[in-house]
């Protein structure tokens, strides 16, 4: 490529920001794929960035133009990561901040190989990104490299009623106008600046669509785990449109993952009413553009378009729909002042004796006769009461969670108890280590969705050990009244108000849960409401949380006119007033037998 027209002379930036010392560490992942001819100039673009706390990944889809034998040459500090075959732009990118993350880095710049960047470019998005730990990315302000003074992107918008996303300022001379910093609908994948505890808490680019939206998935999970998506127009960038694509597969492969991840995009988040537009909208733009292919006689553009459709419908039962299956619950409070308050209001030993009242106790006590001194590992066990229940009864019980004072708390009033301070997400046991693992009201709360947990918590099962998990139940009431009310609510609160909303927990539909529990691999064997005992019209679950009208002197406690409705409630059907949903699965039996048994197990991993 000729390389004499480049805008290699930037222009200047007033204001310049510098990140504080300690810098943050910044792993930048430059996805490649055929693209020697423009890697050269990224990779030496990035060694002449002024932000030095860097660690280069290169991630090469194996790459037939010798780009490999270019970065070990020429740049030998770089990271190489050798794919076999083309992985896609999503597994590439997470493979390479996998390797960001072993490194213990702060932030990941995920860029195009086809990029350049301002020496300072760098130095200001982990500025912005700095000034507010609500901020999940940050996107410079991204031009075309020939000519370098018109805008490729300067903020990113979407509309959920046409499904489509847009990039302001698109082919624009640059202006003014677009040198405010603001709050973006998605991020533009090209050049996004990721915080490490965003990418862990809403997780990775969704695989299952390879390439093309994946960063419009990510920034709809991102805005709905309460983050947001900032646009920094004093970092500057710039880029040779889909590069890789029109360079590998051309665009009648372009146009067919457009259309197939715009129509998974809103299969996974858009609700019933948004597809009465768009559907017809986007078909007649579908038609538009088979025309068109028709008439320019374009026969492999006109193949693609009907054959992306048919692929959508194959590819949705591997896509989480989200809109249908688990319903978001925001709050414009801090979730962890919240919980930390909830933890003051309630005391262990009555927490424990609550424990005897609830309909997930005659569940456990039938599962656990049929082994003989089980092992039994609940992941998130809070303050303890459910492990402090179980080891009464003389049962082998170890509870994992990440709240020290609560763990604490446990060990003062049951000294005799075992606990260790653990994420969920990556518990610290062997595989096949546990009979029986319990997970109580803990999977709603990750904006990525249940699935590492359940993965975690199917990998130290043993086979044919059982799993109890329960989740918030995404009942009639709540769907008829209560969400319906909160959404008006919190709407009043962001749009008028400003006030920024905060993620707080998924409420599951039966099918929804499991759904994902099946999809982890694991039989589902009951599903059950998880509610205190009907004979106990005193407490509940769903009423004391949706109703603050009902609530008694206690956490779970009824007043009179609950204790009414919830005996109205039972009368006619418990899953209306039910405030969770239990779902008891097992693991299937594996071919061989475990070598040693989890009870040996047991000191060796807790070490």
């Amino acid at each position: 490529m000729d390389t004499g027209n480049l805008p290699l002379h930037f222009e200047p930036i007033h204001n310049p920001a510098h990140p504080p010392a300690p810098f943050p560490r910044v792993g930048v992942v430059v996805l490649n794929w055929n693209g020697r001819e423009v890697l050269r100039d990224c990779l030496r673009s990035l060694a002449g960035t002024t932000y030095r706390a860097l660690d280069v990944i290169v991630v090469d889809n194996g790459s037939c133009d010798g780009s490999c034998e270019l970065v070990a040459a020429e740049f030998p500090n770089a990271i190489l990561i050798r794919n076999a075959e083309n992985a896609g732009f999503c597994a590439g990118n997470n493979q390479g901040v996998s390797k960001a993350l072993e490194r213990k880095c702060d932030y990941f710049l995920i860029l195009n190989n086809d990029t350049l960047l301002h020496s300072e470019c760098i130095g200001r998005l982990v500025a912005r990104a700095e000034s507010d730990r609500g901020i999940a990315a940050v996107s410079p302000q991204i031009r075309f490299r020939r000519p370098g003074e018109r805008i490729w992107f300067a903020g990113g918008t979407f509309n959920f009623w046409t499904g489509r996303n847009g990039h302001i300022g698109y082919r624009k001379r640059y202006r003014a106008r677009w040198n405010v910093p603001k709050t973006m609908d998605f991020i533009c994948a090209c050049a996004m600046l990721v915080s490490r505890e965003a990418w862990q808490e809403i997780g990775g680019f969704d695989e299952v669509f390879f390439r093309s939206a994946e960063d419009l998935d990510w920034s709809l999970r991102a805005r709905r785990a309460g983050y947001r998506l900032l646009y920094e127009p004093e970092a500057l960038v710039w880029h040779c449109e889909s590069f890789d694509i029109l360079h590998n597969d051309g665009r009648a492969r372009q146009m067919y993952f457009y259309i197939r991840n715009q129509l998974a995009v809103m299969w996974k988040h858009a609700k019933w009413r948004h597809w009465l537009t768009f559907l017809p909208y986007f078909g007649l733009r579908c038609l538009r553009r088979m025309l068109w292919a028709a008439v320019r006689g374009d026969w492999l553009m006109l193949r693609q378009i009907p054959l992306a459709w048919k692929d959508f419908l194959a590819l949705r039962p591997r896509l989480q729909r989200w809109a249908r299956h688990a319903h978001p619950v925001s709050n414009i409070r801090d979730p962890q002042r919240q919980w930390q308050r909830a933890w003051t209001e309630r005391t262990l030993p009555r927490e424990v004796e609550l424990c005897r009242h609830r309909e997930l106790r005659q569940h456990l006590a039938g599962a656990l006769s049929a082994f003989p001194n089980p092992v039994i590992v609940e992941a998130g066990c809070g303050n303890g009461a459910w492990v402090a229940h179980l080891q009464q009864s003389d049962n082998w019980v170890i509870g994992v969670d990440n709240y020290l004072p609560a763990l604490q708390e446990l060990k003062r009033h049951f000294p005799q108890s075992t606990a260790i301070a653990g994420d969920v997400r990556h518990l610290p046991f062997r595989d096949d280590f546990a009979d029986v693992c319990i997970s109580l009201g803990v999977v709603e709360h990750f904006p990525a969705g249940p699935e590492q947990v359940l993965n975690e918590m199917h990998r130290i099962l043993r086979p044919g050990g059982l799993l109890f998990l329960t989740v918030p139940y995404y009942n009639w009431l709540r769907r008829l009244l209560i969400h319906p009310l909160r959404a008006a609510y919190m709407a009043v609160q962001r749009r008028v108000r400003h006030r920024p909303l905060h993620f707080v927990e998924y409420r599951f539909t039966r099918d929804g849960i499991t759904r994902a529990i099946r999809e982890r691999g694991l039989q589902v064997k009951q599903v059950a409401t998880d509610e205190y005992h009907r004979d106990e019209p005193s407490l509940g679950l769903g009423l004391y949380v949706d109703l603050p009208a009902l609530r008694g002197k206690y956490p779970g406690e009824l007043n009179r006119m609950g204790r009414l409705v919830r005996s109205i409630g039972n009368a006619i059907n418990p899953w209306w007033v039910s405030g969770g949903v239990l779902v008891v699965a097992q693991k299937g039996a594996a071919d061989g037998k475990c070598e040693s048994p989890a009870r040996e197990m047991f000191s060796g991993s807790v070490a």
